[in-house]
């Protein structure tokens, strides 16, 4: 009988160490987190409504800064964003287009921008590649 409750002493001893180092644990993480936080708004400050990529617009609210580069960081990802000199995060493109060349052209908001997506990996890429 002793034996037993022995064992379930240090089983109980067992859990509450580790159910204390995980919340200890969970205080550094969070901090980490929170101090990331902190750099993304005082970053967003520093350079007004938007990021260095983008600057305000009457209609549209913001448009990509044209030949800007920046990195971007986050608690979710660690970009650069590229912006060509038409105003668009891809590579220089001319406006005349070759002859037996197609061309797409994709508007929308953050998920055709490729937010938190490295230059290559974005959806719009992946198509251009299985049509090229």
């Amino acid at each position: 009988m002793k034996k037993l409750s022995r064992f379930f002493l240090l089983l109980i001893g067992l859990l509450l160490g580790i159910i204390i180092s995980d919340k200890i644990a969970g205080v550094y993480v969070n901090k980490a987190k929170l101090s990331e936080k902190l750099q993304y708004l005082e970053e967003r400050i520093k350079n007004g409504r938007h990021y260095g990529h983008s600057c305000n617009d009457k209609d549209l609210g913001w448009i990509p800064k044209k030949g800007a580069r920046q990195r971007r960081v986050t608690s979710e990802f660690d970009i650069v964003y590229s912006i060509n000199s038409k105003g668009i995060r891809d590579k220089e493109v001319s406006h005349e287009k070759p002859e037996k060349e197609f061309r797409i052209l994709a508007l929308g908001e953050s998920t055709v921008f490729g937010e938190g997506v490295n230059y290559g990996k974005r959806f719009t890429e992946i198509i251009e590649q299985q049509l090229g």
